[in-house]
């Protein structure tokens, strides 16, 4: 008899579900009158039902109380509250999934969707993702602030992929200009703008550009039922851009209702992320264990620096792969000293070459082109003093590029950028303490060169 009151067994295509519902009482003697209820994700046929009722004889269970794939999407779309309720059960089904990839919602590449399909499984809702739907059904524009890798993006996405399921067209852009070019009268659009003040400090250009045209949007959002802004920014940054800017300060920017500042996660909430990401993880099944013997898991639920940006990177396989010591021993020499997190990788495991495309990169504009990034790796190289023969450096920056991708840096339409913007913040020091800014500058005064200022 299965003891208790209900069980899960998933398998790697299919998840069974068995409930037992005992009566108020059993008579001795006689039988206690257990009914039991199976579901199934699997597609169910009449015949398939009546063998497993056959196949579970000693098991109370009738034909209507074996239920399939089509018989729980009936039950859904009779009761759509629960499905409401619990958006994940349509965030990631097939209906939606097909509807958002093929109707052109994401005008930015389709390898940002991707990455949005990619982070669902993973995903945790919390209080975070109640409150920004309500700021922006109430004010139709939102900025979600706090600190590095707290969230601030992901739930910025998740609200960009719940929009667009329910028809509203997706512009991401990364100019304030293009927000008035792509906003068009009578459709309904969302505008995302991710670190719309700057990923690691702010600029005075930026200021300058941000005061002029923020504000006048954030008008028409107001005005327009039909038009959603959603913005993100470190809250240490919007700070310091509300007190250079009298247009950024004013009560209808600062005002509590339209900014959210998350990072605040509980421990059921932490330990859904940790889950979630040890579940749907890349890395190896004794890797897995490792972090699960000895309730080790416990002690990054409850670690002081427990960071949804940390969980996902130490649990992927890339990372780990040139962290170069066991996952066990990196995850708690990071989450102690979350500097280590590129410390030790930049310094011991990644190649000269490699480090001299990171700083070429960072160096560089945003997202420059493969080409281009080529051209500064080879300035970077001469001005850093490497030792390249002219004819090695195509291979050696192919070399870099492959050793790096995935990991540290990420392509998309033959773009390069960082894979995590936290690596750009470990640069910021780095460069600084290894004094890498006057091979910079030798490397910007080559013609063609584009340097970003720190």
């Amino acid at each position: 008899m299965v003891s208790p009151a209900q069980i899960s067994i998933q398998a790697p295509q299919t998840a069974i579900w068995v409930a037992r519902r005992p009566n108020m009482t059993c008579q001795k003697g006689a039988s206690c009158g257990i009914s039991f209820r199976i579901a199934t994700s699997a597609s169910l046929s009449p015949l398939l039902k009546s063998k497993i009722q056959k196949a579970l004889s000693a098991v109370p269970v009738q034909p209507g109380e074996i239920l399939g794939r089509e018989d729980l999407n009936n039950l859904i779309r009779k009761y759509p509250a629960v499905e409401r309720q619990h958006f994940k059960l349509w965030l990631a089904s097939t209906t939606v999934l097909e509807r958002v990839l093929h109707s052109g919602v994401y005008n930015r590449t389709s390898a940002e969707m991707n990455t949005i399909q990619k982070m669902i499984p993973k995903f945790v809702a919390n209080q975070s993702t109640a409150q920004a739907e309500q700021i922006l059904e109430r004010s139709g524009a939102l900025i979600i602030t706090g600190e590095p890798g707290v969230g601030k993006s992901t739930l910025a996405r998740m609200l960009l992929w719940l929009h667009a399921e329910q028809g509203w067209e997706i512009s991401v852009i990364d100019d304030l200009k293009e927000a008035f070019e792509i906003a068009h009268e009578g459709t309904k659009r969302v505008v995302f703008f991710d670190d719309f003040l700057g990923q690691v400090r702010l600029s005075n250009d930026l200021v300058r550009e941000v005061d002029q045209r923020f504000p006048p949007f954030l008008q028409r959002v107001r005005g327009d039922k039909n038009l959603r802004f959603i913005l993100t920014s470190r809250d240490y940054i919007l700070h310091q851009a509300q007190a250079q800017s009298a247009r950024l300060s004013v009560p209808g920017v600062s005002a509590s209702e339209l900014t959210l500042n998350v990072g605040s996660y509980t421990r059921q909430i932490r330990a859904r992320i940790v889950f979630n990401h040890l579940y749907f993880s890349d890395i190896a099944p004794d890797e897995r264990r490792s972090l699960l013997e000895d309730d080790f898991f416990i002690t990054i639920i409850d670690h002081r620096n427990f960071n949804p940006r940390l969980i996902d990177l130490l649990t992927s396989a890339e990372y780990i792969s040139i962290a170069g010591n066991p996952i066990r021993t990196v995850v708690q020499s990071v989450l102690d000293n979350p500097q280590e997190l590129w410390e030790r990788p930049y310094r011991n495991h990644i190649s000269d070459e490699g480090r001299c495309l990171m700083l070429a990169l960072f160096f560089n504009e945003a997202a420059p082109s493969i080409d281009a990034l080529r051209d500064a790796f080879e300035r970077m190289s001469r001005a850093a003093g490497y030792i390249m023969a002219r004819a090695d450096i195509p291979g050696l920056f192919r070399a870099a590029l492959k050793e790096l991708e995935g990991s540290v840096l990420s392509i998309r339409e033959r773009n390069v950028r960082f894979a995590n913007p936290g690596i750009r913040d470990f640069l910021e020091q780095a460069a600084v303490q290894d004094q890498s800014l006057q091979p910079a500058v030798d490397a910007a005064a080559d013609p063609g060169c584009r340097l970003i200022p720190l």
